[in-house]
């Protein structure tokens, strides 16, 4: 089952936190994130949550150190609503490599479903002032953003997710929802 919240549930610092680190500066210049998605980014888009993991697994495996790959097992367990295993992995690979904006940003996503909004708007904004350019980061601010009722600063983080991260598919069938409703 998946968490539902409500406004009610943000405290107010924390919005207000999320919201100001996701204003980037007028003059940064964010580079376009061009690569098509990978096989296990393919997989998890269709929900076969099976054949991701062992992909993420195969390439963590062959690349150690793989941020990419640990924040997608993250993901990808999560997705299964195996929360208490994903804070788990989060906070493991969050340990193993810390500062990584890629790992905070899943960390975040995890505490998100869990219900802990406090700890997810640290670890988002951790991971915003260590990379403001990253797409998934700035699509778990909107979602942040959203839930709590700050719905112009939620579209302007979506609107820049997409434009940084434009093969994304999570992000891009948000953004076409986004623009058609």
């Amino acid at each position: 089952m998946k968490a539902h919240f409500h406004a009610a549930f943000f405290s107010l610092p924390f919005i207000l936190s999320i919201a100001a680190a996701a204003q980037a500066p007028a003059n940064q210049t964010c580079p376009i994130d061009q690569r098509p998605p990978g096989q296990a980014d393919e997989s998890f888009y269709r929900r076969n949550y099976t054949d991701a993991e062992r992909l993420y697994r195969e390439a963590l495996a062959a690349d150690p150190a793989s941020a990419e790959a640990m924040a997608g097992i993250v993901r990808t367990t999560l997705a299964e609503d195996k929360l208490a295993e994903a804070l788990a992995l989060a906070t493991q690979y969050d340990a193993a490599r810390p500062h990584n904006p890629l790992l905070l940003d899943a960390l975040g996503e995890v505490r998100f479903r869990r219900g802990e909004v406090d700890a997810a708007a640290i670890a988002f904004n951790q991971s915003f002032q260590l990379d403001p350019c990253n797409g998934i980061t700035r699509y778990d601010m909107y979602s942040y953003l959203e839930l709590s009722g700050m719905y112009a600063s939620a579209q302007h983080q979506l609107d820049f997710a997409h434009g940084v991260s434009p093969n994304n598919r999570r992000i891009g069938e948000r953004w076409v929802t986004s623009h058609h409703t």
